[in-house]
């Protein structure tokens, strides 16, 4: 793996920055544990160990998980794989969850996942990232894929972003064993090379 983070250190060598919303990002060990990591923890947006509630956020959020500089430099071709599972609900496209990554010149690009798992928050009502494709609704632990190959020869980092108008609500989104591969990668492999 060019990079690996199974989230043993919880957030250590990533940044949170939350712009709006009750919810953050969190180290996570309360919830049933990804299939990836047995009894290791995974990080979360929207999860408050203090409040047992039907949903962990409620409302406008917008919040900013941002991985490590990720060297691209000398491969040509990368992929980027997570474990996660989310629960984003209210009314249609009022919120989601979307993954960015950084190109060169400092602009953000919206990923697009290897399978057709995202759709576009409503404008209007879903919060900063409206337009965006976003993962939407509710999913229990699997894997995903984005292709990374626009940007390789450089330097680039991941966002995992949280957006959600007034509308929206849901129990959060949850990551485990976040990792890049270069050539040879195989999207059925559940631990890096």
């Amino acid at each position: 793996a060019l990079y690996y983070d199974d989230f043993s250190d919880g957030l250590r060598y990533w940044s949170v920055t939350d712009y709006e919303g009750v919810g953050t990002w969190t180290s996570r060990t309360t919830e049933s544990n990804p299939p990836t990591s047995s009894g290791n923890p995974h990080i979360g947006y929207g999860f408050r160990e203090d409040q047992v509630l039907t949903y962990w956020f409620e409302g406008e959020a917008h919040s900013v998980l941002e991985s490590p500089v990720i060297d691209l430099k000398e491969v040509q071709d990368a992929h980027l794989f997570i474990h996660h599972n989310f629960g984003f609900g209210g009314e249609a496209g009022s919120c989601g969850g979307v993954v960015q990554a950084r190109s060169e010149t400092d602009r953000w690009i919206t990923l697009t996942p290897d399978l057709p798992h995202t759709k576009p928050l409503q404008r209007g009502k879903s919060g900063p990232m409206e337009g965006e494709h976003a993962f939407q609704g509710g999913r229990e632990w699997y894997q995903i894929g984005f292709d990374l190959d626009e940007f390789t020869g450089g330097l680039t980092m991941i966002w995992f972003i949280v957006s959600s108008g007034s509308s929206g609500s849901g129990w959060g989104w949850s990551i485990d064993d976040f990792f890049v591969s270069s050539s040879g990668f195989d999207p059925s492999d559940t631990q890096p090379p």
